[in-house]
């Protein structure tokens, strides 16, 4: 049945009680004394930690050990560890809140690639019949991933992280804060100011600056400085390990002047790597290939126009330090060079390292413009299987012409009076916003190439695109676009100007996937030609360079049911939660890293469509589960692997605020009291903010009681369901013959 809410507190009146008033006074005795009696030092807590092995000794995961280690300092009185053996002891009955941390190199992303602990189906089943039961979680690092249906089915599986990193790490200097003001650069008075410094989590912690966190100083931080908690780094900015493990949410689109862009660039010593407003345009001529020397100085014209936005240049030298997906949202990879020939890529590009590095940033969220003879990146960092590699290929002299060189996005023209299901219109996609089109072909086309004026002009023609009619398919579709697309989640958006059926794929979208979560467009097409003379559409190859970076980071990666003025609201309406933290350095409504999931009757009940998405969410009713909290933000880092993080004490005490959060008190004074129930009569549980009842045949009153005697709630109940309690501290719930006591 539906939960019922107190409006207001009523005055104490016999009439609203079904007792006598020998129980009534004896009710109220045991109030007194659980409120003012010496006994309240008696008060204890129903928590525990489940671990991988045995013993906290036997832990393997230094991470993991060092969480236990806190765990058994910081709870020894009242705090038990469940160990893969006592699986069966889950339960209400036993703990009110059981934190789960999984931190290890190489884990993945999903739970079926967890170690056998987190994985096997009696823990799996045991954690969600507790949440579900009502019990309280909380999930840190990659065990957020137990939020979904392969563990305890709390929140759909349309909003999983898609911000995942599990690799070894590296050296930096910085100082890795929590912000707990999410939209900290707006005005403390906006409605989209949410300030969760408050929250008990954070009770007790340092606070710093928000423009000390960067080692080097941005004067754009200086502009706007908020209060964060630093949780890693040297207080002097010497550069510490930290390993840079993320779980967590990146929720909305970015404004234009926060974007952050990265150029890769093949030759080291030409220019320095970092911010490129930092280099001279002398330093840019120094960079031999003539076509990435263009790209490079159209970024610094670029950056010039946009000063907000972070564009940095990433060198052969510094690829290891500046490839990560929480660095840039978008890197750019453009090769365009003279007789390499096909399947060969420059030293700087091809090198394990380089391809390595870039395989990690797509699969942890991180989304990759390749252009020309960057589009065989697509299947050397394996996001596409080797035989779908680019087959169309040139890289000679090339040649003077007169014609225009376009892009198609009308696939399968042919079709779109025949068998309009079989044309794929795709002018509509953002990469192709504003751009001059032309007509010298059987439809309309975007000019790349060409004077225009009927005068020849030189082009290199340098094709590294895809030749459909040459792939041998696994996939079903009518055409081989459709089989191509099926293949490899991927959207075909632009062919040659000429081509009106379904031969070849210039422009091509990768959608992310469950291995890769980045988005992908690669160009390699010859008409994407930067260093021309005479180029009267040049124009529009700089106005879908910038569409393109601009898509790629702008790009919402979740399609929410419920509508806000922001990513977060949407978020923390689909989910039923509070965003309560996200990285020291985002002022806007960005990202998601530390998120209360509260206590809901309420789960997606429907099927989700073959893109993932929920067309509307069918809520069904069910007894409220527990509440979460799940931290996945990585500069929670419980262990250091070489030298000391000055702000270890800010971890411990964020964690230990966090499970005694989620971990009610209960006083010894009379603890027959808690859950006591006659045959028949039903059961009365607590639950943060709520009283949950189940297993009363008939109606009975159900009535609730602060500590001072004051009547709080009362009303009529059958069946299962639970009630609200607006108050906190000691109450006391009487319905028939059965009693409850708990703090709330």
């Amino acid at each position: 049945m539906p939960c019922m809410y107190c409006e207001s507190y009523q005055s104490f009146n016999l009439t609203y009680y079904n007792m006598n008033l020998k129980n009534l006074t004896f009710l109220f005795l045991i109030m007194f004394l659980a409120t003012v009696s010496p006994a309240r030092a008696e008060r204890y807590q129903k928590m525990a930690m489940y671990i991988s092995a045995e013993s906290v000794d036997a832990i393997d995961a230094p991470q993991e050990k060092a969480a236990a280690e806190l765990f058994r300092r910081t709870f020894a009185k009242d705090g038990k560890f469940i160990t893969p053996s006592q699986t069966a002891s889950i339960s209400v009955d036993n703990y009110d809140c059981i934190w789960i941390h999984i931190d290890r190199n190489d884990i993945g992303q999903d739970v079926s690639s967890f170690p056998e602990a987190y994985r096997n189906a009696e823990f799996l089943g045991a954690i969600e019949k507790f949440h579900e039961d009502g019990g309280n979680l909380y999930l840190s690092k990659a065990a957020v991933q137990l939020l979904f249906s392969a563990g305890v089915g709390r929140v759909p599986d349309y909003l999983r992280p898609n911000v995942f990193s599990d690799g070894a790490g590296a050296y930096n200097a910085d100082i890795w804060s929590v912000n707990a003001v999410i939209g900290a650069r707006g005005s403390a008075s906006s409605a989209q100011y949410y300030d969760h410094t408050g929250h008990a989590i954070y009770s007790g912690l340092e606070t710093m600056a928000s423009n000390a966190w960067p080692a080097v100083k941005d004067p754009v931080y200086d502009e706007n400085v908020y209060s964060v908690f630093p949780m890693q780094g040297d207080r002097n900015h010497a550069a510490i390990h930290r390993e840079d493990h993320n779980c967590m949410w990146r929720v909305a689109m970015k404004s234009e002047d926060a974007l952050r862009i990265g150029i890769c660039i093949g030759q080291n010593g030409a220019v320095k790597g970092g911010p490129i407003e930092e280099v001279t345009t002398a330093d840019i001529d120094r960079i031999e290939v003539a076509e990435e020397r263009a790209v490079v100085h159209y970024l610094y014209r670029y950056k010039q126009a946009h000063p907000g936005m972070s564009i940095e240049i990433v060198t052969p030298a510094d690829v290891k330090d500046r490839i990560n997906s929480n660095f840039f949202d978008c890197l750019w990879v453009h090769i365009d060079r003279k007789g390499i020939g096909l399947g060969n890529l420059p030293a700087e590009y091809g090198n394990e390292e380089f391809v390595g590095l870039l395989r990690d940033y797509a699969r942890t969220g991180g989304n990759l413009l390749l252009t020309k003879q960057a589009t065989q990146l697509v299947s050397r960092i394996g996001r596409t299987d080797a035989a779908f590699s680019p087959n169309l290929y040139g890289d000679g002299g090339g040649g003077d012409g007169t014609d225009v060189w376009t892009v198609n996005a009308q696939i399968g023209y042919c079709n779109a009076t025949n068998d309009p299901s079989q044309f794929y219109d795709r002018r509509g996609h953002a990469i192709y916003a504003g751009m001059r089109t032309n007509g010298d072909f059987a439809c309309e086309t975007y000019a790349l190439e060409g004077t225009g004026t009927g005068a020849a002009m030189h082009r290199m023609d340098h094709n590294c695109l895809w030749d459909l009619n040459h792939y041998a398919y696994s996939a079903e579709g009518r055409n081989t676009v459709e089989r191509f697309e099926a293949q490899n989640n991927a959207v075909v958006l632009g062919t040659w100007g000429h081509v009106v059926d379904y031969a070849v794929a210039g422009i091509v979208e990768f959608n992310p996937t469950s291995a890769y979560r980045g988005r992908i467009i690669a160009n390699g097409l010859a008409a994407y030609e930067w260093a021309t003379d005479g180029n009267g559409f040049h124009d529009n190859i700089e106005r879908m360079t910038e569409n393109c970076l601009k898509y790629l980071t702008l790009v919402p990666d979740y399609r929410f049911v419920n509508d806000g003025p922001d990513g977060i609201v949407r978020f923390e309406k689909d989910a039923n939660a509070t965003v309560l933290g996200t990285w020291g350095q985002d002022w806007d409504h960005q990202a998601a890293g530390i998120v209360e999931f509260r206590p809901t009757r309420e789960y997606p009940a429907n099927t989700p469509d073959a893109n993932g998405w929920l067309d509307q969410v069918d809520y069904t009713g069910k007894a409220p589960k527990g509440s979460i909290v799940a931290n996945g933000i990585a500069c929670v880092q419980l262990h250091h692997n070489d030298g000391d993080n000055n702000f270890q004490d800010n971890v411990n005490r964020l964690t230990a605020n966090t499970v005694d959060y989620l971990s009610p008190w209960h006083e010894r004074i009379n603890t027959g009291i808690e859950n006591v129930s006659a045959a028949g009569a039903g059961t009365l549980r607590a639950v943060r903010g709520a009283i949950v009842y189940s297993g009363f045949d008939r109606p009975v009153t159900l009535s609730v009681f602060a500590a001072d005697g004051r009547l709080i709630h009362s009303g009529e109940v059958s069946g299962d369901g639970c009630i609200a309690v607006p108050c906190h501290g000691l109450v006391v719930a009487v319905a028939g013959d059965c009693a409850l006591k708990s703090v709330m």
